[in-house]
């Protein structure tokens, strides 16, 4: 546990000295060094993260997993084994490789070491043992930046190579339908009552099932297509009612402060990220009954830019005090997520995951 508080130490700091500077090369040493500490907190860790031990048995070729892995990830394996290079350092190549495209998403913003910070507290301590989806999002974090830049061509390749991470990386191919624009209140509502009809008559489940069945038959593709299926999964996890109740409200309620706090009234890339958080949200109702797996991972490609929107409305907060609204309310907030992760896992710290399957008082408790 001391490692991940000293680490939050370390990045507090080294963000601390990118808002109190006021020199680019500052700012890109500070993201830099920060992003060394995690790639080397990833690369080295041992037995975190629920997916730890299948991946190892994996790149030790000790087991074959049940419908085998994306040609992306098993080619890097195999340039990784021909290197020599054992389990740990396979791990640090990994992270060094997925830390540097989200390095170079931070990059975009003023304060990177910030969003890095952030980061680390949001995203890091629960999702670095999905090694696959992670190298996925890596890649789909640059493209919806193309895809803003109107680089079409060259965000759709991105895309198709997250997908050879992990599959469920096309469905980043929407974000190049999202628009640039303010969206109203009332477009809004319209988008979630829509998304709420499809999740409560199932339309989308029924589909992939009949799609899936009708197109594929039951070959290699419609089995791992219906592996994301099976509407008891969350259930069977201790998901009931009123944690599905939590996530819709938190969700919802966050859409609508960063609409608030981050969009503007031109075209801007801050009004396409709250539009791409939306579009998360909606992604996840409509899949959640039918596909929720789908409903668990696809989201998240979007879901991502919840980092950079946190950061953006703590500036529009803070006005003149920008910096220390960032610091001190930013700082704050980063570490409480930090804490309630380290609960949440505890005493299973090194299993994550574990305990969010067993213990779910808790995890209503950390919503």
């Amino acid at each position: 546990m001391e490692v991940y508080l000293n680490v939050f130490v370390v990045l507090f700091a080294l963000a601390a000295l990118d808002l109190y500077s006021k020199r680019a090369g500052v700012s890109r040493l500070m993201l830099a060094i920060g992003a060394v500490i995690l790639v080397l907190l990833i690369g080295l860790r041992w037995e975190t993260g629920n997916d730890w031990r299948p991946y190892l048995s994996y790149y030790e070729a000790l087991q074959e997993p049940p419908f085998g892995f994306e040609p992306g990830y098993r080619m890097l394996v195999r340039i990784a084994q021909y290197a020599g290079l054992d389990y740990t350092a396979f791990l640090t190549l990994s992270a060094a490789i997925y830390m540097t495209a989200f390095c170079f998403v931070f990059a975009r913003f003023r304060h990177p070491a910030v969003l890095l910070l952030l980061f680390y507290c949001i995203y890091v301590l629960g999702f670095m043992g999905t090694q696959r989806q992670t190298l996925a999002l890596g890649f789909t974090s640059i493209a919806m930046l193309r895809f803003y830049d109107r680089r079409r061509w060259s965000a759709v390749a991105l895309v198709l190579v997250g997908t050879l991470f992990h599959y469920t990386a096309i469905i980043s191919l929407l974000a190049v339908a999202v628009p640039r624009s303010r969206l109203s209140l009332r477009a809004l509502a319209a988008v979630f009552l829509a998304a709420t009809a499809l999740y409560h008559f199932d339309v989308v489940g029924s589909f992939v099932e009949s799609a899936v069945n009708a197109v594929f038959g039951g070959g290699y593709l419609a089995r791992r297509l219906l592996a994301y299926s099976g509407g008891d999964y969350l259930q069977t996890a201790g998901v009931g009612p009123l944690m599905e109740l939590l996530w819709l409200v938190k969700r919802i309620a966050l859409v609508v402060a960063f609409w608030l706090l981050c969009s503007r009234e031109r075209r801007s890339l801050d009004n396409y990220l709250v539009n791409l958080y939306a579009l998360s949200v909606a992604v996840f109702l409509v899949t959640y009954k039918g596909v929720p797996m789908l409903a668990l991972r696809g989201p998240l490609y979007f879901g991502l830019f919840e980092v950079v929107l946190t950061y953006l409305a703590l500036q529009r907060i803070g006005g003149w005090f920008r910096r220390e609204t960032l610091l001190a309310i930013g700082g704050a907030l980063a570490a409480a997520r930090l804490y309630a992760g380290i609960m949440l896992y505890a005493p299973d710290l090194y299993v994550p995951y574990k305990s969010v399957v067993v213990n779910s008082d808790y995890a209503r408790f950390t919503y």
